[in-house]
């Protein structure tokens, strides 16, 4: 593994980190979630090298060691982070074979806006832990754009913040963690807990903008900007309160198959919640993800 700083088009300074093995057959690119980093994600980029990807993470904007306390938790818009994920994908992807963009969580939206701005950059799509825009994500949404409009898009909420973890943990009781939505392995929880790095206060403006993308891109016309052809693997635990519990991973692939994408597939994991990739069960999930891609790469 290789570990570095790179200063993108726009000045902005992030961290990436690159597995590749010596003869790559692609190259998956993962983009990680709120609140979190690239480093945590090791094992699956370990793992996806063996299997001969050249795999590539980097800390989106507002995350990892570089940023000042101001702007963490913060960016500008999804576009921005689509922007940086593409320009670092054109710099190390391996010339001339199969491109995989997989995004967990908020790195799930990323991917999701991407591959509706940018077609033809991906040959395969990986969502994981993401979920369907509806009425109740409509009205935090709404209630988002009142507290901008009050307090800034910069301003970082208690109340937003405690707001979001309440609505995920309502369903888990006893509670130990405020953080146990994420993960039924306490192992895993406890990681996320103890990580300087992970869990911080979110910006108004980013949440407004994750939401405001999962909105759009289920528009009739975003959808039609994607590549059809392209495979597209939806992977969740049926514990997962951001999908609603499985429920918003089938709606989405529900419109995906009515937009006319010919090939999707859903991988819903019992006795799994969002990190669906930390889980104990997590050498099955990341081999089934990887017979997956063995399966349409020639599609």
């Amino acid at each position: 593994m290789d570990k570095f700083t790179v200063t993108l088009a726009d000045n902005h300074q992030t961290e990436v980190a690159i597995f590749c093995p010596e003869e790559p057959v692609g190259t998956l690119q993962f983009l990680h979630g709120m609140a979190e980093h690239r480093d945590r994600y090791q094992d699956l980029g370990q793992y996806f090298k063996t299997m001969g990807y050249k795999v590539i993470i980097h800390n989106h904007a507002g995350h990892g060691a570089l940023v000042t306390d101001e702007d963490r938790g913060h960016f500008e818009s999804m576009d921005q982070l689509v922007r940086h994920s593409e320009e670092i994908l054109q710099s190390f992807k391996v010339d001339g074979l199969p491109v995989t963009v997989m995004g967990h969580s908020m790195g799930s939206i990323v991917a999701r806006h991407y591959a509706e701005l940018h077609p033809d950059v991906m040959d395969t799509l990986i969502l994981s832990g993401t979920s369907f825009f509806d009425h109740k994500m409509q009205l935090a949404l709404n209630m988002l754009r009142n507290l901008i409009a009050v307090k800034g898009g910069r301003y970082k909420s208690e109340f937003a913040n405690k707001a979001t973890l309440k609505t995920f943990n309502k369903k888990f009781r006893p509670l130990t963690t405020d953080s146990d939505w994420l993960s039924r392995n306490p192992e895993n929880v406890q990681s996320f807990i103890n990580d300087e790095l992970t869990g911080f206060k979110m910006s108004l403006n980013a949440y407004k903008e994750i939401l405001s993308t999962m909105k759009k891109t289920q528009t009739r016309k975003q959808l039609k900007k994607m590549n059809h052809k392209m495979p597209i693997l939806l992977v969740s635990g049926k514990d997962d309160a951001f999908s609603n519990f499985g429920k918003g991973i089938e709606k989405l692939g529900k419109l995906y198959k009515r937009a006319g994408m010919d090939h999707v597939t859903i991988q819903l994991y019992s006795d799994a919640r969002h990190e669906v990739l930390f889980e104990k069960n997590q050498t099955d999930v990341l081999n089934r993800i990887f017979v997956w891609l063995q399966q349409v790469k020639h599609v």
